[in-house]
């Protein structure tokens, strides 16, 4: 979901519910990847051509215990203005990354990538 300025065109306020891809998680009995990249990132479209150049070795292997979730943005796009939807709870990045039990208080980066189980809470910290 994505609201916009009117002045601007940019989102106020960009938002991804999360909430079908953990569902599945849990029904499947899988882990979630989750993965926020940037259109305009250029460290994302290195790590997307990794992932492209790969695939055909990757994804039989993610397929048997992930669930890829991708989400979309761009730079101009802060923490501030990212949310995390799960259920009927919307949180900003910070508050998100609170709620998953992730300790650092880290600035927003892209690209990002979490590990989370089923229901939501990470697996491993990730560097950013």
């Amino acid at each position: 979901m994505c609201t916009q300025t009117p002045a601007t065109g940019q989102p106020q306020r960009l938002e991804f519910d999360l909430s079908a891809a953990l569902q599945r998680a849990q029904r499947e009995n899988k882990r979630v990847y989750l993965y926020l990249g940037a259109n305009d990132c250029p460290f994302c479209r290195k790590y997307e051509a990794f992932l492209e150049k790969n695939a055909a070795e990757l994804a039989p292997q993610f397929a048997k215990d992930w669930i890829v979730f991708e989400m979309r943005a761009n730079l101009a796009i802060q923490a501030d203005r990212l949310w995390f939807r799960v259920g009927d709870k919307a949180l900003p990045y910070a508050d998100f990354m609170r709620a998953i039990g992730d300790e650092r208080a880290r600035q927003l980066v892209y690209p990002s990538v979490w590990l989370l189980d089923g229901q939501g809470k990470p697996l491993m910290q990730m560097p950013a």
